[in-house]
């Protein structure tokens, strides 16, 4: 969060009697939306130079089957590229069976040529590929077995941080193991400049101090827009910061019996950006995701992460450029602010205060001559785009 405040001369008040009782206050309400303008203007003006400097990360997981899929072209449009995937063996080793070092080069070139950040995931279903974890993260000496072999790997082929992704503990005991390898991961990993995320769930929550061991939250919604909404509130309703969370979507679609690629619907059924349901397969079209990349800025979220690279088409037209597109818009669109004008020490000078609005659906100045006296407001609805440009 940001504030700034500014001293004004009254030299642009002297026609209004803001310092000199309200003897003259139907004239002063005449001037006041001219008033108000100037200063929304200039608010809001400073506060879009703020905006421009927030990050926001377009984070996209890139398995390893997918390796000859994708084009290195696509590390323009990302942040953080998650390599998918390692898994835990019951030892704390790291079973290799799913990465090769194909997919190593290949991702390290694309950190190389576009300087996004690399990190290696490892994870699973917890009755499957993941099965090993909750024995590991039980343990204290195999969870240091396992953050120490993390570490060497990524030490070993360039890699920025770990992503961790257990699909899902079972009970508390799983759960706060799984926490107590957070916090060990970030005590080895932080000395080295590295980070540590982790996929959740929308509905399973961990204990506070789980999130605190992280540096990123990536929650895996891939329904509907308003349930996954809901589920991302549901994250911002804890004590987290806001750019720690990043909200998931799919680069794929479902009917009642399996799921196809972005790819794949396009192929088939040539839906237009508008489209969300199409031959009875729900997914999340170009429109959809810049409409869920807006929201994700407009909450004050850390990004977007994506699942997964290999879903998306391979024209001018992919998932992944319509996040980074209105990612970009959203850079120029000013933040909400809130502002205070209040006299100060010095005789005709008035101490003008603003700072963003979290949440906020609009700009709201508030401006009043007198505590006795009145208030004006003014609502600029955040689809009206009155300031763009600015």
């Amino acid at each position: 969060m940001w504030n700034c405040s500014a001293s004004i001369p009254l030299s642009i008040l002297t026609e209004c009697a803001l310092l000199r009782g309200t003897d003259d206050l139907p004239q002063c309400r005449q001037r006041v939306p001219v008033l108000l303008l100037t200063l929304i203007v200039w608010c809001v003006w400073a506060g879009s130079i703020r905006s421009q400097s927030r990050p926001f990360r377009i984070v996209a997981y890139y398995p390893d089957y997918r390796i000859t899929m994708v084009d290195t072209t696509v590390g323009r449009y990302v942040s953080d590229l998650i390599y998918f995937n390692l898994r835990v063996d019951s030892t704390g080793g790291l079973d290799r069976t799913n990465i090769s070092p194909a997919g190593i080069r290949k991702v390290r070139l694309m950190k190389e040529r576009y300087g996004l950040r690399l990190q290696i995931c490892i994870g699973g279903w917890w009755t499957t590929t993941g099965r090993h974890f909750a024995t590991v993260v039980t343990d204290p000496d195999l969870r240091a077995t396992l953050v120490d072999n993390l570490l060497a790997f990524c030490l070993e082929n360039g890699f920025d941080g770990v992503d961790y992704d257990w699909e899902y503990p079972q009970n508390q005991a799983e759960m706060d193991g799984y926490a107590d390898l957070f916090e060990a991961t970030r005590q080895v990993f932080e000395p080295h400049g590295m980070i540590v995320s982790a996929a959740v769930s929308g509905t399973l929550f961990y204990p506070q101090r789980a999130y605190e061991a992280l540096d990123k939250i990536h929650i895996m919604t891939y329904r509907s827009f308003a349930g996954d909404v809901e589920k991302v509130q549901g994250y911002m309703d804890k004590p987290i910061p806001g750019e720690k969370i990043f909200m998931g979507t799919p680069f794929y679609g479902r009917d009642d019996k399996q799921a196809y690629s972005f790819d794949t619907i396009v192929q088939l059924y040539h839906p237009g950006p508008e489209f969300n349901r199409i031959a009875g397969i729900s997914f999340q079209g170009i429109y959809a995701q810049e409409q869920r990349t807006r929201f994700a800025w407009r909450q004050g979220l850390g990004g977007m992460m994506i699942w997964e690279l290999g879903h998306d088409t391979h024209d001018d037209h992919t998932l992944l450029k319509a996040i980074y597109h209105a990612a970009e818009q959203m850079k120029q669109v000013p933040p909400p602010v809130s502002m205070s004008l209040v006299p100060t020490a010095n005789p005709g000078e008035l101490q003008l205060t603003f700072a963003p609005v979290a949440q906020a659906a609009a700009y709201r100045i508030r401006f009043g001559l007198q505590p006795t006296a009145f208030t004006d407001s003014v609502d600029i609805a955040e689809n009206e785009r009155l300031f763009t440009g600015l």
